[in-house]
């Protein structure tokens, strides 16, 4: 069963291509509607989180194998999406792979069988190194005056100093430092001039 932030990184077709995962993948409804109203969000973020995890999901239709079925069954009194999907990997005796931080401490507590990728990149991902110049796409302004906000391909979240009028453009930006959180990884870097 996968949620809709697993379906928007861009490492999940090349994941699938391993072979680690069943030969049949769920996507409830629900998630698909969710991306359909949130990709024509007046937040330009949101929409192209949303428009990517689309396109993720066709990518993954046209492997073929794992096959990607829609699923349909209705769930009742299932107060959020969230609900929704750990109750179908349990109803579909399914493991759930997903993106979503909040969804996987549910499911960890509810005992549902769950992939969390950010885990899974942590350990497998070499951490970015102090003094490696990267591209990143700056997405948001940062919390600090100057910072841009950018995302790495794992999700790693990256602060960049001096990149707050870049925001919907690729800057090169030089590693300073990284630190672990409880939701991945985060990069500080310095914009490139």
């Amino acid at each position: 069963v996968l949620d809709s932030a697993i379906l928007s990184d861009s490492r999940l077709p090349a994941l699938l291509k391993t072979g680690l995962f069943a030969n049949r993948l769920l996507v409830h409804r629900s998630v698909i509607a969710r991306l359909e109203t949130t990709a024509r969000s007046a937040d330009p973020v949101e929409a192209a989180r949303a428009t990517r995890a689309l396109e993720g999901l066709k990518d993954i239709r046209a492997l073929g194998n794992p096959r990607v079925e829609i699923d349909e069954t209705e769930i009742p009194n299932s107060p959020d999406l969230g609900d929704l999907l750990v109750r179908l990997a349990r109803l579909e005796s399914a493991t759930l792979l997903a993106g979503d931080r909040d969804l996987v401490r549910v499911a960890e507590a509810e005992g549902v069988p769950i992939v969390d990728l950010a885990a899974l990149a942590s350990v497998l991902a070499p951490a970015a190194k102090p003094g490696e110049v990267i591209s990143i796409t700056i997405e948001k302004p940062g919390e600090g005056k100057g910072q841009g906000i950018g995302f790495l391909d794992d999700g790693s979240m990256v602060v960049v100093n001096g990149a707050a009028d870049h925001i919907g453009k690729s800057v090169r930006a030089t590693v300073m430092r990284t630190h672990a959180t409880s939701n991945g990884r985060m990069v500080f870097a310095e914009r490139v001039i």
